[in-house]
């Protein structure tokens, strides 16, 4: 099957509040997420709101004490900022923050249809 390591994750720079932050991109994640001690790095000036939805670990432990609405465009962009919301986790996980489909739509809207075209194209080679 492979490990994590042999199937790495796409990373993207994007400007979050003015900072340069790397995140992974998670085209199966409906929110954009982010651990409570990346978020201290970055944000402690930042006060968490209650968020609307429920991250919960498979054991049913509930992970997400809020979230923050930020600031958020696309790495060298001169267009103006987005104004979208990042869900915060307990602890360090996830290690690396997630950029999830709802900041992908807004800063990438061509993504879906540039995924599904290459994925068109691979399988066409393939038969």
């Amino acid at each position: 099957m492979g490990s994590v390591k042999e199937h790495p994750g796409k990373l993207n720079k994007v400007i979050v509040n003015g900072m340069e932050i790397e995140f992974e991109v998670d085209t199966g994640a409906g929110v954009s997420v982010m651990s409570k001690s990346t978020f201290s790095q970055y944000f402690s000036n930042l006060t968490l709101s209650p968020v609307p939805v429920t991250l919960s670990t498979i054991a049913g432990e509930v992970v997400v004490p809020g979230q923050v609405v930020v600031f958020v465009k696309k790495l060298g962009s001169v267009e103006k900022s987005h104004v979208l919301p990042i869900i915060i986790c307990q602890g360090s996980a996830p290690a690396v923050p997630l950029i999830g489909r709802q900041w992908l739509d807004s800063l990438y809207q061509e993504w879906r249809s540039m995924l599904c075209r290459n994925l068109s194209e691979k399988f066409d080679k393939e038969s």
